[in-house]
């Protein structure tokens, strides 16, 4: 399989665009585009996204992650990438941590940004949550009362919890084993905290 740099050459010379054309149309710098050509740098989500859409290839074959260009989505439906992990940092997610990718009602959508997400414990197992399954993520910093949300506390890896707030006071609950996993209350002053997306749908894994 080509890394992305690679596959990213191969498609700009399809067409004949140089470093500067593509910076262009990606939006950002002509260095970043040498350097994920290189592989100096690498991609997130944001860049795959935008390669395929100006390549009008599949988002999988953007990332790295098939041979097969064609794009497969149909009036009904839109394709969106699946991680396995998303930075604690600023919430991106890198090519490295794409695994797949998946479709989606793009009636639903309305334009709003959606990504996959494989849940990495068995934290909600009694929401119906389990371990491995694929999270259907609208990628928001907000969410209500009741709502199953991503989110990361002081930096660590993104967990998924569900979420109720009072005032500067939010509480993330699980919904698995109370021994293994407790509910954490954080004061939203003085702690880092920030919410990635809200969970719209879960699809099981077998």
């Amino acid at each position: 399989m080509e890394s992305f740099g690679e596959r990213l050459s191969k498609l700009m010379r399809s067409v004949g665009l140089n470093e500067k054309s593509m910076a262009l149309l990606l939006n950002v710098s002509e260095q970043r585009v040498e350097n994920l050509i290189t592989g100096y740098s690498e991609a997130d989500l944001d860049v795959i996204l935008r390669v395929a859409a100006v390549f009008n290839v599949s988002c999988e074959y953007a990332a790295g992650l098939s041979d097969e260009p064609e794009v497969r989505e149909d009036s009904d439906s839109k394709e969106i990438l699946i991680a396995e992990r998303i930075s604690p940092f600023d919430g991106v997610i890198m090519q490295k941590d794409i695994v797949g990718a998946a479709f989606i009602d793009k009636n639903k959508t309305h334009g709003k940004d959606y990504f996959g997400f494989i849940m990495p414990d068995d934290s909600m197992v009694k929401a119906r949550i389990m371990k491995n399954d694929t999270l259907i993520v609208r990628r928001q910093n907000f969410a209500n009362n009741g709502d199953v949300v991503i989110a990361v506390v002081d930096g660590g890896d993104a967990i998924v919890r569900t979420y109720n707030r009072t005032g500067n006071t939010v509480i993330l609950t699980c919904e698995g084993d109370g021994m293994k996993y407790s509910p954490i209350k954080i004061d939203t002053v003085e702690t880092t905290f920030c919410i990635l997306g809200k969970v719209d749908e879960v699809r099981i894994s077998f």
